[in-house]
């Protein structure tokens, strides 16, 4: 009899613990293109950094890799989409040697981008490295953000 009392104590327990799970706002779709001078930018790290009007939002930072076509989709804690709100945008790019130089990320393109602007986080790029910041809004229904970075050709 003790041992079902245990059982159902760890049954009700853990679904307990499964019930309250992290659910967080309600995330939209959030895609768009990244180009250089007009042209698609493969590779680009996106970092979407919320803008938090209210002290007690649960907004979230989301982030992104653009693909071959400069294309992305946002995701937010492993999750498809970003919470509607006001975000800072910060695109990097770094060159594809740096970006490819660190066996750590090999399977994150996402922290490879940003490994390779430097242990500063950016501030003193390291070379060919371009970073621009944008403020965006993301609407309640999601949508597309695109992004144009502007470099010395």
């Amino acid at each position: 009899m003790m041992m079902m009392k245990e059982w159902l104590g760890f049954v009700a327990t853990a679904a307990l613990v499964i019930g309250c799970g992290d659910s967080g706002p309600r995330l939209v779709s959030v895609t768009g293109t990244v180009s250089l001078n007009g042209q698609p930018l493969e590779g680009a790290a996106l970092a979407f950094e919320p803008v938090p009007t209210d002290p007690n939002s649960e907004v979230r930072p989301g982030e992104a890799v653009t693909d071959a076509a400069g294309k992305y989709e946002v995701s937010t804690s492993l999750k498809s989409g970003l919470a509607a709100g006001k975000y800072r945008v910060i695109v990097t790019k770094a060159p594809l040697d740096a970006a490819k130089g660190d066996p750590n990320f090999a399977e994150d393109p996402f922290m490879a981008q940003l490994a390779a602007t430097g242990p500063d986080g950016g501030k003193k790029a390291k070379k060919g490295v371009i970073e621009e910041t944008f403020d965006r809004e993301v609407p309640e229904a999601g949508g597309t953000l695109d992004f144009d970075l502007k470099a010395a050709k």
